[in-house]
């Protein structure tokens, strides 16, 4: 893992990043109290993102609405981000297992399909029976 040359101290246990709305319609997103040299970061943020970004007066900038994303990725990467509270994920709930099938009714099953496929046979042989046996 990487290390970088910049972090990013929380003051509330979470990660600092806000949402502003520019002049004609533009989101950025915003992660402010960034300290040292944010320039891995920022490339790291913009090849995650597919989108453009900038770090001005201790924040960094990145356009449009990235959120969660930017969280993911900030607090994936070691010693970027200092003293944020990192959410638990839970474990995976339990698959639920398929009843067994019992073997009444795969024998019914199997029996049904014997039956259909005698009844497909018989059809077959009347219409053989009728156009090449029979005299015309």
């Amino acid at each position: 893992m990487q290390q970088y040359s910049c972090t990013i101290q929380p003051k509330k246990g979470s990660v600092p990043i806000l949402v502003e709305k520019r002049p004609k319609g533009k989101v950025v997103s915003v992660i402010s109290n960034v300290r040292g040299d944010p320039t891995e970061l920022i490339t790291v943020l913009k090849t995650k993102l597919g989108s453009g970004g900038f770090f001005k007066d201790g924040k960094i900038e990145v356009q449009g609405e990235h959120v969660e994303v930017i969280t993911a990725v900030l607090l994936k990467l070691k010693g970027v981000v200092v003293g944020a509270k990192r959410e638990k994920t839970p474990p995976p709930p339990p698959e639920p297992q398929e009843e067994p099938i019992s073997r009444d009714v795969e024998r019914k099953e199997r029996g049904k399909q014997r039956h259909q496929l005698v009844d497909n046979l018989s059809a077959a042989l009347e219409v053989i029976v009728f156009f090449f046996v029979l005299p015309r």
